[in-house]
């Protein structure tokens, strides 16, 4: 059973749905009336059914009788199980959870006998189906969590991030020194091996350079003669930006999804979103309407991914959200 401890701390929307419940019940329910509890690798994030609540300890607590979508999808390459849950007020929860498949048909199946009429089908239809019927309370519930966090003002000089700058530089660098080393070929087979080498280098950053140069023209016609605008809509109409302590790069505002350096989208021509971690970087990932995706990779100084996934998601009207084989197919049928 999950201590008292360990049940009473987590996250900020966590702690905040615990003390609306009532400490004293959810301990209760957890003790003396729990239906279901699984436990995942190295202890992380346990899920618990109990009579009156669903909860994933540390990262979301809902009233059963509040819970209006339920859901546990295998997401990505290595098709780890993401749990989306969704109140009946606009908030929406993911979180990896490292339970295997018996243990994710038991808290299904405990969900189902205890919420009946809950949808239990995270498909692309119901995903947007339930950003329509609680629009205006996906917007509160963002600024609500944005409310306190320090955002750093932006000028028009930072909307030109060049995320290819520094592996142009390395591959520049290594070609060059590669060069230096002709002085002291002695045979013909060296210089050629030498030079190989080098065109391999400077092909790379030839490479880079080029899709630099494309990425900074696609993204200045996106904004067209309006960079005031939108550096007005990041410093006066943020609606909501993930939670990292480095300059953040993603934006969603009163009319924008804006990933810096790579695109500006209005936020009703999003048609996917997801995020995948890559060694120490987030990249999040974005479909338009015309079938082009983006991508952008930020410092991985935010542990919980899926959670800003899941809020940005929300302010997207008509994004599938997570990168499963069910989204992948709806997007497919924007490409040209």
């Amino acid at each position: 059973m999950v201590s008292t401890d360990k049940l009473l701390r987590g996250s900020k929307r966590y702690m905040q749905a615990i003390a609306s419940y009532g400490r004293e019940d959810v301990i209760d329910q957890v003790k003396s009336h729990t239906l279901a509890e699984e436990h995942g690798a190295m202890g992380k994030y346990p899920m618990l059914v109990t009579e009156k609540y669903v909860i994933c300890v540390s990262k979301f607590i809902i009233a059963l009788d509040e819970l209006e979508m339920f859901d546990i999808t295998p997401v990505g390459m290595y098709a780890f199980p993401i749990v989306t849950a969704a109140d009946n007020k606009g908030s929406i929860y993911r979180v990896r959870v490292l339970i295997n498949a018996q243990a994710q048909k038991n808290i299904l199946s405990a969900v189902s006998a205890r919420a009946v009429y809950t949808i239990k089908d995270y498909s692309p239809e119901n995903q947007i189906d339930y950003k329509k019927r609680h629009a205006e309370e996906v917007l509160q519930n963002a600024r609500e969590l944005m409310s306190g966090r320090t955002v750093p003002r932006y000028k028009s000089s930072s909307l030109q991030h060049n995320r290819f700058i520094y592996p142009t530089i390395l591959m520049t660098v290594c070609g060059f020194l590669y060069l230096a080393r002709l002085i002291d070929a002695e045979k013909v087979s060296q210089v050629v091996a030498i030079i190989l080498v080098c065109c391999f280098f400077f092909g790379f950053a030839i490479t880079f350079i080029v899709m630099g140069i494309k990425r900074k023209k696609r993204f200045k016609e996106q904004i067209g003669g309006d960079t005031e605008e939108v550096i007005a809509e990041i410093n006066d109409r943020l609606v909501y930006a993930p939670d990292i302590r480095s300059k953040r790069g993603v934006f969603v505002t009163s009319k924008y999804l804006i990933l810096i350096g790579e695109c500006l989208l209005r936020r009703e021509d999003v048609v996917f979103f997801y995020t995948y971690t890559h060694k120490s970087n987030e990249n999040i990932c974005v479909g338009d309407k015309d079938g082009i995706r983006y991508n952008i990779s930020v410092r991985n100084y935010c542990h919980d991914w899926e959670a800003e996934e899941a809020v940005i998601g929300s302010l997207l009207p008509n994004a599938v959200v997570g990168n499963t084989e069910e989204n992948r197919k709806y997007f497919e049928q924007f490409k040209a």
